[in-house]
Formats: structure tokens, sequence, C-alpha cells
């Protein structure tokens, strides 16, 4: 449904699955993308989006997209602290190297530097 731009009939579907798998970090990592793929283009994530990856780091601790997301939406809510906990414990997990390591690595150097 999501491919089809479908979103309400997405969303019935992703409630569903949740409700059959409560608890199952691969079907929560579905619908947070399947979200994202949802929403509008912009800098600002969804409460709901926001909600599902804070379940997915209860039950998966070291879940990079949950880590990298929930560090976003701690810097929408300024709150620098949280996204300096979140990015680093992201960093490690992330292969050197990468674009991905570069922008985090980047990031926190300017947490870190209170900018």
């Amino acid at each position: 449904w999501v491919v089809l731009g479908e979103s309400d009939k997405a969303r019935e579907a992703l409630d569903r699955a949740t409700a059959l798998r409560p608890g199952d970090v691969e079907v929560l990592d579905g619908y947070a993308r399947a979200l994202r793929e949802l929403s509008p283009p912009g800098p600002i994530l969804a409460p709901e989006l926001l909600e599902i990856y804070g379940q997915i780091l209860d039950l998966d601790p070291a879940h990079p997209d949950a880590l990298f997301f929930l560090g976003l939406g701690a810097l929408q809510t300024e709150d620098r602290t949280a996204a300096l906990g979140y990015w680093e414990r992201l960093l490690p997990l992330l292969e050197p190297g990468t674009e991905i390591h570069r922008i985090v690595a980047s990031e926190l150097e300017t947490l870190r530097a209170g900018k």
C-alpha cells in the first residue's frame, strides 16, 4: 500500500501487523520505514514515528535507525543532551569511512562544542 501511495490502507495494514506481532522489531521497523515514506518531505519528524522508534529502541538498544532518528527527534525539541546520547551510542555501530559515519561524527563534534 505504501508503494501505491495508499496511506490510509498502509496504516491499517501496519496497525494490524503490529497488533498480531507486538514487540516484533522487524514489524515495528517496517512500520517506521513506511511512516517515513508516507510523511511529507521536510525536516520535522512525526511524533508517531518517534514513538515507534522509541519502542524499537526499548526492544533493541543497538538499533541504528532508532538511534539515528531519535537523535534527530531530540534535536527537533532542542534536547541536545539526548541527541548527543543517542548519537554517541550510534557512532560505534556505523562502519568507519561511510557517509553516515562522517555525518554522525560531524554532528557529534558540533553538539560537543555546544554549537
